[in-house]
């Protein structure tokens, strides 16, 4: 058991090029591109490709597709109608987006037809990527030679010569947030000479400039959602906003945009919709996810996991709890949640807890470990207690552990003799 709770350790290494995504009723495309990226000595892998001895690992398992998205260097998303709908290709696109892995979309049809087929989700990941069409067959070469381009550039690690610009590169959103006439950042233009703000003053700026931005990307309710997650995450439900809390989130622009707090916004929320996606029961991805998260230790990521700790699904909570120690995080906020969850009512989520706490090494919590393994009702959370001090290591640690085991020897002793 400690072998195997030590190989979490071990950094996550990519070793595939390419992974493609796609709905089945665009198998004949894919094949067809993957067998032109192989001829320029790209490794490929999609679901469905014949067997081969380097690849057997994704087509072992359910979670093939899955594994393939954390080894690989390049996600290649094939878009069309079909895919918009895929629930499969959504899973995908957001553990893509939550590992960092590079987004590289290609569509079979232009941005206009496929818009309003798309969930929010997939609109908002895409939205800034460059896209490349292949829409007319008899143009596919000329297309291709433009994507090889810009795959070049990638692995190469120098800039695309195609981003920006027009031709058959294009951005999934086709329209560019438009610059203010008043080029000050949003707090400069409308809090000048103010260190704090009401809530209602600030939201009500906000959706004045932002309004109709949102609603080009959200419905209602989702609309309701990111104010909801600026108030909550941002700003911690203060009634009163203050500059600092403001500057601290939006982080320094070295741009100069005027629109950056937005930008940075939307991005939260772009993570914070692909995590949900990646983490929900129904998810085909999660298993994978959770195995791996230790590569993706991000701060959307970390505070969309404690997020989750609240969710009224026990199997979420532990895969949450689970997922925060592959992080490698040791805040305080991280540790002190994951003691709270050591006392949650299922067990799954206690043995989770647990192994994360040993897994973090937060050693001033070898008092509760010992207090799990000695006395929890349940001998599965115990043996994750004992395993999680094991995995803590250190002094204190080592010392709970042979005084316990001295006296369960003991104890066990005096019984046998009692018996006789």
């Amino acid at each position: 058991m400690m072998e195997e709770h030590e190989n979490i350790e071990k950094a996550h290494e990519r070793v595939l090029d390419i992974m493609i995504s796609y709905s089945p009723q665009d198998g004949r495309f894919v094949k067809k591109l993957a067998d032109c990226l192989e001829n320029e000595s790209y490794s490929v892998w999609y679901y469905g490709k014949e067997m081969e001895p380097s690849m057997e690992s994704y087509h072992a398992s359910k979670q093939g597709p899955a594994k393939a998205i954390i080894d690989c260097k390049v996600f290649l998303q094939v878009m069309s109608i079909a895919c918009a709908g895929d629930t499969q290709c959504q899973d995908e696109l957001s553990l893509a987006h939550i590992s960092n892995t590079a987004i590289f979309p290609i569509s079979q049809v232009y941005f206009p037809v496929l818009a309003h087929h798309l969930t929010s989700g997939m609109k908002l990941i895409l939205a800034r990527i460059n896209w490349t069409f292949f829409v007319k067959e008899e143009m596919f070469d000329e297309n291709l030679e433009a994507f090889l381009k810009a795959l070049k550039h990638h692995f190469t690690d120098q800039p695309d010569p195609t981003e920006d610009k027009e031709g058959d590169s294009e951005k999934g959103d086709d329209t560019k947030l438009d610059e203010t006439s008043d080029q000050k950042h949003f707090w400069e233009r409308h809090f000048p000479a103010k260190q704090e703000v009401t809530w209602i003053e600030f939201r009500e700026n906000f959706l004045q400039d932002y309004g109709d931005r949102l609603a080009d990307n959200f419905e209602e309710e989702q609309r309701k959602w990111v104010i909801n997650l600026i108030y909550r995450d941002i700003f911690d439900l203060n009634k009163t906003i203050d500059k600092k809390t403001y500057e601290t989130f939006a982080a320094e622009d070295t741009s100069k945009d005027v629109n950056h707090f937005y930008n940075r916004v939307i991005d939260y929320a772009i993570g914070c919709f692909a995590m949900k996606e990646v983490f929900s029961m129904e998810s085909s991805v999660r298993l994978t996810a959770v195995e791996n998260l230790g590569s993706f230790h991000t701060p959307g990521v970390i505070r969309a996991l404690l997020g989750f700790l609240d969710d009224g699904d026990p199997n979420l909570r532990a895969v949450a709890a689970l997922a925060l120690g592959r992080t490698g995080t040791k805040s305080a906020k991280v540790i002190n949640r994951l003691v709270k969850e050591c006392n949650d009512e299922d067990r799954l989520v206690r043995q989770s807890s647990s192994l994360s706490l040993g897994k973090l090494k937060a050693v001033k919590q070898v008092p509760v470990l010992l207090e799990m393994w000695r006395n929890d009702a349940i001998s599965h959370v115990r043996e994750a207690a004992l395993v999680a001090l094991q995995l803590m290591g250190g002094d204190e640690a080592e010392q709970a552990i042979r005084v316990t085991q001295v006296l369960t020897k003991e104890m066990a002793s005096l019984r046998q003799k009692a018996d006789l």
